[in-house]
C-alpha cells in the first residue's frame, strides 16, 4: 500500500521559478493598467472631438 507521503510530495518551486512568476504577474498587471488608462484617454479624446464638432455645427447653423 502506498502511503500519502510517498504518493504526493509537491515540489517547492525554485527561486528562479518564483522570480519568473513574479515578473509575469507584474507585467500582466502593468499591461492591464496601461490598457485601462488608454481606454480612459480615448474616451476623453472622443469627448473633445464631439465638443469641437458641436461648436462648429453651432457656428454653421
Amino acid at each position: 500500500m502506498i502511503t500519502r507521503r510517498e504518493y504526493y510530495t509537491p515540489e517547492k518551486p525554485s527561486a528562479t521559478r518564483l522570480n519568473q512568476i513574479g515578473q509575469w504577474k507584474s507585467a500582466l498587471f502593468q499591461a492591464a493598467s496601461n490598457w485601462r488608462s488608454k481606454e480612459e484617454i480615448d474616451t476623453v479624446g472622443a469627448d473633445r472631438q464631439n465638443k469641437k464638432y458641436e461648436q462648429r455645427k453651432g457656428v454653421e447653423a
